[in-house]
């Protein structure tokens, strides 16, 4: 559905088709949580939903280091995937949504640990 705006003027009228929303800057709505625990070797997803117009792009990056080769990038950048997560992934990451309006950050930190026959992982053997 398209709605206008119009805007009566003493000179004529003015016509906004931006829609009844306008722009604004985006809000991450559903993210990752502040601290993620994660076995070595498992998928970890980060996601990082954002809301805003125009839609914005979602961007990540690893504090103090670089995002995993071996990680994807899925539903438009939305969804951080590292697979077979190591030791050396462990770390704080940070998603962005950025638009024209502004930018809002987003971080987490991911900790990894390793399971030993003495502690049940849920893994039967």
């Amino acid at each position: 559905m398209d709605v206008r705006c119009l805007l009566e003027l003493s000179k004529g009228v003015v016509m906004d088709a931006r829609g009844i929303m306008g722009e604004y800057e985006p809000k991450i709505e559903v993210h990752f949580p502040p601290s993620v625990l994660a076995a070595r070797g498992v998928t970890v997803r980060l996601e990082c939903f954002a809301l805003g117009n125009p839609v914005p792009t979602i961007t990540w990056r690893k504090m103090n280091g670089n995002i995993p080769k071996k990680a994807r990038l899925r539903k438009s950048q939305a969804v951080l995937e590292i697979p077979d997560v190591q030791l050396e992934d462990a770390g704080t990451y940070e998603c962005k949504a950025e638009n024209p309006r502004g930018g809002t950050p987003f971080k987490g930190h991911l900790q990894i640990y390793i399971c030993f026959l003495i502690f049940d992982c849920g893994v039967n053997l």
